[in-house]
């Protein structure tokens, strides 16, 4: 201490983030556990000043740290601002919103940290929050991990209360790859939210092989919206297995589900060609059949085909489609057969 003119002056070395002894952090660290907020407070103060090196330290020291309950005093700090329910005093230097980005990264940084257990059970604990807003950031956390969340822990969700959590629900188990997650999303078809509905048909969408046959059932639900979403998600894995089905729903009541009908059958390519042709010999010609024919028609890349199918397309759009087309569409099968004799077979 000095003076100068009447007023004191403090000459002490300030202690920096980068001055802080380790034993001083790690202290931090272990109150903060306990629920200190003060702790806590001065941590997030250093993450987010202005000395870079002083953030990588305090960065380290939190990930070395497998005390769970830590993890889920951060969770909720990342949510709440408060910790273990106490209110964190942070400079106003201190932006919650430049904050909120480094706390999830802590989360989802290398699992080889020692923290890495830990910091997953706090996710998994969160999703089981009073707080939505905990419960959909802990889904999004774990939706973004390395390691995909068990289905059996997202299931529950699609029934939560709050949209935001299923919806992260729905999209988590379409990524998860697991094939037992199938039934619980066919039925989040039916979904009084629609927006639940459709992600969960996105999810299906990329579950892909599994979902197929479900997917086919709910294709001839009396509920329209249940057969709308399966439609869609039929039509983005255009897996030719399906065919047949969506043939059938070309003539579907809702328009929604002849359109997705129509657009799967186009992304099949040829290979959708030969199951139209058939139902085209033998089904009763209605317009919307007619209409959703044309426009699989219309998509066929190959250019053998095309030149092979522009009569059909002409006559489905004829007043005598009903005589001609079941005529033209034999001829044109024959020799789509003769000209693709090796695949006709699978096709």
């Amino acid at each position: 201490m000095s003076t100068a003119k009447g007023k004191v002056i403090d000459r002490s070395p300030r202690r920096t983030g980068v001055q802080l002894s380790q034993e001083e952090l790690e202290a931090d660290i272990r109150e903060a556990s306990t629920g200190d907020a003060r702790a806590a407070g001065r941590l997030l103060t250093r993450l987010t000043g202005e000395d870079r090196r002083s953030q990588a330290r305090v960065a380290a020291a939190v990930l070395s740290n497998a005390d769970r309950g830590f993890w889920e005093h951060l969770l909720e700090f990342a949510c709440q601002e408060t910790w273990a329910g106490h209110k964190v005093s942070l400079p106003t230097s201190v932006s919650h919103r430049d904050l909120r980005p480094k706390l999830r990264g802590l989360f989802l940084y290398r699992q080889d940290e020692p923290s890495a257990a830990a910091r997953r059970d706090a996710l998994v604990a969160g999703i089981s929050s009073p707080d939505p807003a905990v419960r959909r950031l802990a889904v999004d956390l774990l939706h973004q991990g390395q390691r995909p969340i068990e289905s059996d822990t997202l299931v529950p969700l699609l029934h939560d209360p709050d949209t935001g959590v299923r919806l992260r629900a729905a999209r988590s188990l379409g990524k998860s790859g697991d094939a037992q997650a199938v039934p619980a999303l066919i039925h989040a078809l039916g979904h009084h939210d629609d927006l639940v509905a459709g992600e969960a048909s996105d999810a299906l969408a990329r579950l892909g092989e599994p979902a197929l046959e479900p997917l086919i059932n709910a294709l001839r639900d009396k509920d329209p919206g249940i057969r709308w979403h399966a439609a869609k998600a039929l039509a983005d894995i255009a897996d030719p297995r399906a065919a047949q089905a969506l043939i059938a729903a070309l003539d579907d009541q809702d328009f929604g589900v002849r359109w997705f009908a129509a657009n799967g059958l186009a992304a099949m390519g040829t290979r959708a060609v030969f199951p139209l042709l058939r139902a085209l010999r033998t089904r009763a010609l209605t317009p919307w059949i007619a209409e959703g024919a044309i426009h699989v028609l219309k998509n066929i890349k190959d250019p053998n085909v095309v030149l092979l199918v522009e009569e059909l397309e002409r006559k489905l759009g004829d007043s005598y489609a009903n005589v001609e087309v079941p005529i033209e569409a034999d001829r044109v099968l024959r020799k789509l057969e003769e000209a693709y004799r090796h695949e006709a077979g699978s096709l």
